[in-house]
């Protein structure tokens, strides 16, 4: 099993979305997140329903057409 992620990477994978945001939207989804001290340790399986929570408040960034044009044909 993949490591957990904390808020400020969840931020770093989400192009720099506020620390603050992902807890807000961490805590919307309703789940028991486990912690270690402060830090919340957000199960990478929850990244798909924190993106959409976080679109819901429209606290994703745009991501300009020319950022999508680069990235088409890239390997995954």
């Amino acid at each position: 099993m993949r490591d957990p992620v904390t808020t400020n990477e969840a931020g770093q994978i989400y192009g720099g979305v506020a620390d603050w945001r992902i807890r807000r939207a961490v805590d919307a989804l309703g789940v028991q997140i486990p912690r270690a001290g402060r830090y919340r340790l957000i199960p990478r399986a929850l990244l798909g329903p924190l993106a959409i929570e976080l679109g819901r408040r429209g606290w994703l960034p745009e991501v300009s057409e020319e950022a999508t044009d680069s990235a088409e044909g890239q390997p995954e």
